[in-house]
């Protein structure tokens, strides 16, 4: 199970924020043409060392500020993973949950796991100031917590589910690996105790 689990967590964090050195050219490139664009309107001139340095500067800003973005997921993600663990020791294993905020993903709020072969959803409550979990409430698939159906994305890279959460409509992604979905449909099976 721990292999499976740190291959969740990695598919994870490369689904959430996957740092490509063709797109970190291509927003540099963009960058420094409204820059470039500007100082021609400003009236200053031009040069090829301008140039030069206003590229250079600009792939060096956006590298930063993707790397820092990665990192900074990459934080999120393992404090919920350590969170679940501390709160829930007998928990046989996490995964994180996601979702698709204009173009990219970013973590949920929440985050499923099992006990035994029993799906439980984890919500966060969150301190605004330092991002600190605060609080947490536990949902048991069930009632309150049904997972009604999946869809793969086009590139089967992850899994879109549809599911109700305390009456209303959620969705939400995992990562496609077969045995974890195996086990969420497995899941839906099992009868309350």
């Amino acid at each position: 199970m721990k292999e499976l689990q740190e291959t969740i967590l990695k598919k994870t964090i490369n689904e959430i924020y996957p740092w490509n050195i063709l797109v970190v050219l291509i927003n540099a490139m963009f960058s420094a043409a409204i820059v470039l664009i500007l100082l021609v309107i400003l009236e200053y001139e031009v040069k090829p060392l301008l140039i030069t340095i206003v590229v250079v500067v600009s792939i060096g800003w956006i590298s930063i500020r993707d790397l820092y973005r990665v990192k900074k997921n990459t934080k999120q993600l393992y404090k919920q993973h350590d969170y679940i663990i501390e709160k829930k020791p007998y928990a046989t294993l996490h995964l994180p949950i996601f979702g698709k905020v204009g173009v990219r993903q970013q973590l949920k709020n929440a985050t499923l796991f099992f006990i035994e072969d029993r799906l439980f959803m984890e919500a966060y409550k969150k301190d605004a100031k330092n991002k600190e979990i605060t609080e947490s409430r536990t949902v048991k698939q069930g009632k309150d917590f049904i997972i009604h159906e999946y869809q793969e994305n086009d590139k089967h890279q992850y899994v879109t589910y549809k599911a109700t959460l305390m009456e209303t409509d959620y969705e939400f992604n995992v990562v496609n690996i077969p045995e974890v979905i195996s086990m969420i449909e497995k899941s839906k099976g099992v009868k309350e105790e």
